[in-house]
């Protein structure tokens, strides 16, 4: 009879154990999604399956988020109602990643309302392994001349004199004449040289 309860006891506590661990993962889970709280005018990237474009926040709430047409060669991006795009949000400290459809546009300044996101995911600047095997090497961006301070699997930091803001589309040409993509996801005011300058934090596309 001992034997039989202690084999209980021992049961309940390894479910107890399990269901507790479970809890703490799924709850880990969570909270990488983000709650997405854009800034006024924010910029977004939204991707197709004919290729990325730039847009801007204009207004935003529980019913969908409103956005500037995507341009390109001057002419609005023929976007379709219940299309699926990828959307980045570029945040202090990283970016926000989520999947949306077009809902509606207005015909008048071809505005697009895109469905708010409901699952999103914070990629965080720590969570990727920065490699400075290449600091202090020139680059080229945008055609006139870089600093790298350090690389990710997916950005690029550097110095610069050019003057970038968040939201820019990039080229980067590397040390090893390699092209890297991408836009700007931050700017803080540095030294360049003797000059003042910008450091930039690019996600690459």
């Amino acid at each position: 009879m001992i034997a039989l309860l202690s084999l209980l006891a021992m049961v309940a506590a390894v479910f107890l154990i399990s269901a507790v661990l479970s809890w703490v993962f799924v709850s880990a889970g969570r909270s990488r999604r983000a709650a997405v709280v854009p800034e006024e005018n924010a910029v977004l990237r939204l991707r197709g399956a004919n290729g990325m474009y730039r847009c801007r926040l204009l207004r935003w709430g529980g019913d969908g988020w409103w956005v500037t047409s995507p341009l390109s060669r001057n002419a609005y991006v023929p976007l379709r109602i219940g299309q699926t795009l990828s959307a980045e949000l570029g945040v202090a400290g990283g970016a926000i990643l989520f999947e949306t459809r077009v809902l509606d546009r207005d015909p008048s300044s071809h505005a697009l309302k895109l469905d708010r996101p409901r699952k999103a995911t914070r990629l965080e600047r720590r969570e990727e392994p920065r490699d400075r095997r290449w600091a202090g090497r020139e680059c080229d961006i945008e055609g006139e001349r870089a600093e790298i301070v350090d690389t990710s699997p997916r950005g690029i930091r550097l110095v610069t004199a050019i003057g970038l803001a968040k939201g820019d589309e990039v080229r980067i040409r590397m040390p090893d004449d390699s092209l890297a993509c991408g836009w700007v996801l931050e700017t803080e005011p540095a030294a360049f040289g003797n000059r003042q300058g910008s450091q930039v934090r690019v996600l690459l596309v």
